[in-house]
């Protein structure tokens, strides 16, 4: 994330900052979306966040990590049970 105090001329931090001050300083996140069951859409059937919630809401959903990034182990993936009755 870009330091916006630097952006300013006004970052007293300096390489101490944990904040991005180039565009080269950024590092790019990990691709997380919907790789992760929803704890509530498991244990409730539902999450008030819908559409929104970053977590996969049945297994259609449930997303591979990019490649590059730690990937699940199968049984990780079919040690959660994603079928709500």
């Amino acid at each position: 994330k870009m330091c916006m105090y630097f952006e300013i001329g006004a970052c007293s931090r300096g390489e101490k900052c944990s904040f991005a001050h180039s565009m080269t300083e950024l590092k790019q996140r990990p691709a997380l979306f919907k790789t992760r069951p929803c704890y509530f859409y498991v244990r409730e059937g539902r999450c008030s966040k819908g559409q929104g919630c970053n977590y996969a809401h049945g297994s259609g959903e449930l997303q591979a990590r990019r490649s590059g990034d730690q990937q699940f182990s199968e049984c990780e993936v079919s040690d959660v049970n994603m079928n709500v009755d």
